[in-house]
């Protein structure tokens, strides 16, 4: 087929508009996982990360990170030594390269090795005008981590005194001022326990999920196969009962599972099952969803089964469910992402540091005094594995289930 150069043109067009509208929507996404890899805890930065780091994702893990951070001094007019902290010791640097190191560290040795090191820079006006050979350190707990340091690195041990002379270049420092650049070793602990507030998410969301497909599955049955009175009023006043925001309810909801702890402890206050009871409730949007697919069913295949013999128990179970798996994996991924990202019922019902949910939990990386953007960012792109695993699980469900019910016959 011969394409007119309008019609190109649109096809063109209309390709350029879809990559921009995936590169808008995607563009957050990136910027979050960027932030997770930058050095600090800042939101600004360039999308691709300067100085890549993994320490925002090593705390996220639960494990305890050791690196070097780097810093500066600048030597005055008059001063002919500078003294800086290493993280492994306190340094003495004269301004002709002579230097000593007092090996001290309150670090606990599981954490070793430790790096740092030392380098004079000459420069003027804010300009580098030249710099000296470096000299790195590296502060082992045992032979076997000495023996497995690089050549280049200094080993040192816990109480060592060592000196040596830094390799200046010739005219360094005629001109200019005197700067020295040292590495400070440090270790930070996770702040927060991530993965258990991870899971946390994950239990109560495969638990909450299954629970609102079973008794979803069962009542939209018997409204859309059973007869009784007041069918219809009790349909609408689920729908009705919908449309309010679930957080009215927040109130009534904690004096509820306040009293109710007293007789079930494991339905009280900061306990998952009255968390889960609470999600629960909300079933009555999927029980509408459900019984719209129910009613696209011939019922003619039901009644074929029941007069061969088949019970309703087996009716349902053998006839119905298996044509309705498209809508049921629907209800059960809408159930579990519902409880992923729920934020204000968890934050009323969860106290306890290693009961909160991960949406509730990544709230103390908001400090008043500093906002812990980058470790934050780290948990939030953990927040999207399950769904993401869920989604793609069930994702040959997805696209049949959500236009199924639609439209009956």
């Amino acid at each position: 087929m011969i394409k007119t150069p309008s019609v190109r043109a649109r096809v063109w067009a209309t390709h350029i508009f879809l990559i921009s509208f995936c590169a808008l929507i995607l563009f957050p996404l990136a910027m979050i996982i960027s932030i997770s890899f930058r050095e600090g805890n800042f939101a600004r930065g360039s999308l691709i990360p300067q100085n890549f780091t993994l320490e925002h994702w090593t705390l996220a893990m639960g494990q305890t990170y050791v690196g070097t951070r780097n810093n500066a001094t600048v030597y005055s007019p008059d001063q002919e030594s500078v003294r800086a902290s290493l993280g492994l010791g306190r340094v003495t640097v004269e301004r002709d390269g002579t230097w000593s190191l007092d090996v001290q560290s309150s670090v606990n040795p599981r954490h070793f090795p430790l790096d740092s090191y030392i380098q004079l820079t000459n420069f003027q006006a804010g300009t580098e005008l030249a710099r000296s050979d470096r000299v790195d350190f590296r502060l082992v707990a045992d032979d076997e981590q000495a023996a497995a340091a690089p050549d280049h690195k200094k080993v040192v041990r816990v109480g060592d005194q060592v000196e040596g002379q830094i390799e200046l270049p010739d005219g360094f420092a005629s001109i200019g001022g005197l700067r020295l650049n040292y590495g400070v070793a440090f270790h930070t602990p996770p702040p927060f326990p991530v993965l258990t507030w991870l899971w946390n998410s994950v239990k109560v969301a495969l638990s909450s999920a299954f629970l609102i497909l079973f008794l979803a599955t069962a009542s939209a049955y018997a409204f859309a196969r059973m007869r009784f009175n007041h069918k219809t009023t009790i349909l609408r006043g689920m729908l009705i009962l919908q449309m309010f925001p679930p957080f009215l309810a927040l109130v009534a909801l904690y004096n509820l599972f306040d009293r109710l702890g007293d007789y079930v402890p494991w339905l009280g206050i900061d306990t998952h099952g009255a968390y889960i009871l609470a999600m629960v409730g909300g079933i009555s949007l999927m029980i509408w969803m459900i019984i719209g697919y129910f009613s696209t069913i011939d019922v003619s295949l039901e009644e074929a089964a029941a007069m061969d013999g088949a019970t309703p128990w087996q009716t349902f179970y053998r006839i119905l469910l298996p044509l309705s798996v498209p809508i049921l994996a629907v209800v059960f991924i809408i159930s579990f992402i519902n409880v992923v990202n729920e934020f204000a019922l968890a934050s009323a019902l969860l106290r306890s540091t290693d009961k909160l949910t991960l949406a509730v939990g990544s709230t103390n990386y908001f400090h008043p005094q500093n906002t812990l953007w980058g470790n934050y960012a780290a948990a939030a792109v953990l927040s999207g594995i399950p769904i993401t695993v869920v989604f793609l699980f069930m994702q040959r469900f997805l696209v049949s289930g959500l236009t199924a019910g639609g439209v009956k016959g």
